[in-house]
């Protein structure tokens, strides 16, 4: 093999000056973060907010939240989409991005949160719980309504 083949194939495994490549999720990856959107939702009802987001942001920016929402997505985890969709939208409405960890949400980002959040809530069951803390009981159609009206509006 030419040295420059050998480049070119290193070039390539690392995914540099190439398309980023897209962060594994395991198993354990998707119950910490279960786990976390929990705590989020319990910190609602507390000042606790902005570390619950830091614990969050520790486990990978947004675009490693966008994969792990495709994931659950195509694995039909309707309660993860819909609580990762409740989790970015509060985040972003209340202003906790800065100082959480995150970095800016685009609006191309926030966006493509919510459109996965409309096509797997969308086969869930209207009445699954997705969220029940102090910003009240949300279920999957109200989710979904909520991104699918941000979608329709220009929201993002």
């Amino acid at each position: 093999m030419s040295f420059k083949a050998f480049c070119r194939r290193e070039v390539s495994a690392l995914g540099i000056f190439g398309r980023r490549r897209q962060p594994q999720i395991s198993v354990e990856d998707q119950a910490q973060a279960t786990a976390l959107l929990k705590n989020w939702e319990r910190a609602q009802s507390s000042s606790d907010w902005r570390s619950a987001a830091q614990a969050l942001a520790a486990l990978g920016d947004w675009e490693w939240w966008l994969q792990l929402t495709r994931k659950g997505r195509a694995e039909s985890n309707y309660l993860l989409v819909g609580q990762v969709a409740c989790f970015v939208t509060q985040v972003k409405a209340m202003g906790f991005i800065a100082g959480s960890g995150f970095g800016t949400l685009s609006a191309n980002t926030h966006r493509e949160f919510d459109q996965i959040a409309v096509d797997a809530l969308s086969h869930a069951p209207e009445d699954l719980v997705v969220q029940d803390g102090s910003a009240g009981r949300l279920d999957a159609g109200t989710v979904r309504n909520w991104a699918a009206g941000r979608i329709e509006n220009g929201m993002h």
